[in-house]
């Protein structure tokens, strides 16, 4: 009597390791493109929401909020702070406002770096657009790139994250 083993040779073992470790690449790639891509539309409704609350305190107390009333909480402000990077920049800087309050010429921008390291930014100037500066040095120079001056009266410009805060945020910015 003959005996017959049945069984994979090694070669098809390896060929469908292979084929199973191209496929879980291509599924890694794909998630981490969708993850990023869904994490700058959370971060781009953040600015818009951002902005939303700045024009409501506006129409409601008839002036853009000032420095005092925006960092001590009475506008609102909250974010989905974990779509921002925290450790990407040596200061944390990754979210960023201008205001012109001055009657005359109210206006405003907010700008922000989410986790692919790509700027965004929603302004009274210019909409919704994503941005090919990067905003994290100096931010009377950042605003001057959104068309907000720091010679404009009544300007002011902030940081509502940066390092050295209570989670790398400013306890202003709610979320």
């Amino acid at each position: 009597m003959q005996y017959r083993r049945h069984g994979f040779t090694i070669i098809e073992l390896l060929i469908v390791i292979v084929v199973i470790a191209i496929l879980a690449a291509i599924i890694i790639v794909a998630y981490n493109g969708i993850q990023s891509r869904a994490q700058e539309a959370a971060m781009q409704a953040d600015l818009k929401s951002v902005a939303t609350k700045i024009l409501q305190f506006q129409a409601e107390n008839g002036a853009m909020p000032t420095f005092v009333q925006l960092t001590t909480g009475n506008v609102g402000i909250s974010v989905s702070k974990s779509v921002y990077p925290t450790t990407t920049q040596s200061n944390g800087r990754n979210l960023g406002f201008c205001i012109v309050s001055a009657s005359s010429n109210e206006k405003y921008a907010v700008f922000a770096q989410a986790k692919s390291k790509a700027w965004y930014s929603y302004s009274s100037t210019y909409g919704a657009r994503r941005e090919t500066a990067t905003y994290d040095n100096n931010i009377a120079v950042d605003c001057a790139t959104l068309g907000i001056s720091s010679s404009e009266i009544g300007y002011y410009s902030m940081w509502g994250a940066e390092n050295g805060q209570p989670n790398g945020w400013y306890s202003w910015i709610g979320g």
